[in-house]
């Protein structure tokens, strides 16, 4: 994986394969800059210059180290290094910003029975399973407020008019589809529309840069609204 970030000047290309028998160990894994130069790789054959190794040791070439580090093979092996005599500052920069990444991954499981609830006015983030999606619409600008009605505009009918919210007196948070003269709170919305406003919210309000790892995303859609998960991935 290439990953994007501000300074475009540092943007680690990353690459890992494990094998999951007879247990799962890491067999490849290699690290380099943005301008092609290895930082870190795995020795894909080390007993054949190191001899025996450790139970569940790996060898691990790291620029700037005069010497290889042997880590252990059933973790990820660019998460095990650390700063010592030799290594390349470089190295750790770009390992910190790979860290970054993954730890700002977004895991979607979209969950409609917990997206029907009264949710705290600060929920935060919109949560694995949709769960804060009333908060998070309720906080976010009236021109992406306006972008997700759209959205969902196009997969219901009558077409969504606006999203409003009910706010209780202990500031949590539901929100309402306005459509022509009805009004459908989260609590009676169905869970196709719930699904599908998930991954709206989710995709229109993740960072630049990020990855967002979807399973099933087409699950609870019309197959005749599944352009409309296609038009928006893309």
């Amino acid at each position: 994986t290439r990953w994007a970030f501000p300074r475009p000047q540092i943007n680690p290309k990353h690459s890992i394969s494990f094998r999951t028998r007879p247990e799962v160990m890491v067999e490849f894994e290699e690290l380099f800059d943005s301008a092609g130069q290895m930082l870190l790789a795995v020795d894909p054959h080390p007993e054949k210059i190191y001899g025996e190794l450790s139970p569940g040791g790996a060898i691990v070439k790291v620029r700037g180290t005069s010497a290889t580090i042997e880590l252990n093979g059933s973790r990820w092996f660019t998460g095990q290094v650390e700063q010592r005599p030799g290594l390349d500052s470089g190295v750790l920069e770009h390992i910190t910003i790979l860290r970054h990444a993954l730890r700002e991954m977004v895991f979607l499981d979209i969950r409609p029975d917990l997206m029907r609830d009264y949710r705290p006015e600060n929920g935060g983030h919109l949560g694995t399973s949709g769960e804060n999606v009333s908060p998070v619409l309720h906080g976010l600008s009236e021109a992406a407020r306006t972008d997700v009605t759209e959205w969902l505009s196009e997969l219901l009918a009558p077409e969504v008019e606006a999203i409003e919210f009910d706010v209780t007196k202990l500031r949590e948070v539901m929100l309402i589809l306005v459509q022509k003269d009805v009004r459908t709170s989260a609590r009676s919305a169905s869970d196709g529309t719930l699904r599908f406003l998930g991954l709206v919210v989710a995709l229109l309000t993740a960072a630049p840069g990020s990855l967002v790892i979807l399973e099933e995303p087409d699950v609870g859609l019309h197959p005749s609204r599944i352009r409309l998960l296609v038009e928006l991935l893309e």
